[in-house]
C-alpha cells in the first residue's frame, strides 16, 4: 500500500502556490575548485526548495552537459569528449514553479592522456 502512495506522488509532482517566487538553493558538491579532471568525472550537487526541486542542470563553460531530476543530483561527465584545458562548472536548480537558482561557478581543469597508436603491421618506410 505504501508503494502505491509513493508511486502516485512520483507520477504527479507537487503543485506549488501561485505566489511561489523563491528560487531553489543549489550547491555543487563535486568536483572541488581547481580540481583536475580526467576520463569520467563525477559532478554532484545538493538542491533544496520549499515546494520541491524539479531538476538540476549541469553546465561546463556555458554548455549543458546533463540534467538530473532525482536525488542524488549527479552525472558522470565524460571529459574525454572535450579538449584538455580550463572549464567552468555550474549547477542550476529549478523548482516546480519554474524558478531557477544557480551556485557559484567553479573552475576545473581537464587533462586526459592522449594516446597515439601506430600500427606497424604492413608499414614500410
Amino acid at each position: 500500500q505504501d508503494q502505491a502512495v509513493v508511486s502516485s506522488w512520483e507520477a504527479q509532482p507537487p503543485v506549488p502556490p501561485a505566489n511561489d517566487h523563491q528560487a531553489p538553493a543549489v550547491k555543487l558538491l563535486t568536483p572541488a575548485k581547481n580540481q583536475v579532471l580526467s576520463n569520467s568525472a563525477a559532478i554532484t550537487a545538493d538542491a533544496h526548495d520549499d515546494f520541491g526541486v524539479s531538476k538540476v542542470e549541469f553546465y561546463a563553460s556555458g554548455l549543458l552537459i546533463g540534467t538530473d531530476a532525482s536525488l542524488p543530483y549527479a552525472l558522470a561527465w565524460n571529459t574525454a569528449g572535450v579538449p584538455n584545458g580550463q572549464y567552468t562548472i555550474v549547477a542550476k536548480a529549478y523548482d516546480y514553479s519554474g524558478n531557477a537558482g544557480s551556485d557559484e561557478v567553479i573552475n576545473v581543469g581537464v587533462n586526459n592522456t592522449i594516446v597515439d597508436t601506430i600500427f606497424a603491421h604492413g608499414f614500410e618506410p
